[in-house]
């Protein structure tokens, strides 16, 4: 996924997760970000899609954090 993520920009960085079975990925440029302000039922959705896409089969389970800062998103991925 982090790879995948850096290849679609969104430029993500290892952060501490809430727990030690987290692994938290920030995502610090998002390339759909104004628009994910005024749509985030709909932009948030469809990359919660795609995180699950990139890891279906992995064993791992993501949850996205839409602005969990004023220009940051975050996933966070756990063993399934």
């Amino acid at each position: 996924m982090f790879a995948a993520a850096a290849r679609m920009r969104f430029a993500p960085r290892d952060a501490p997760g809430p727990d030690p079975a987290t692994r938290r990925v920030l995502l610090q440029e998002c390339p759909y970000r104004e628009l994910a302000r005024a749509l985030p039922e709909v932009v948030c959705t469809v990359q919660q899609g795609v995180l699950d896409g990139l890891l279906e089969n992995s064993g791992t389970t993501v949850r996205l954090l839409p602005f969990v800062g004023p220009d940051l998103c975050a996933a966070d991925l756990r063993p399934a």
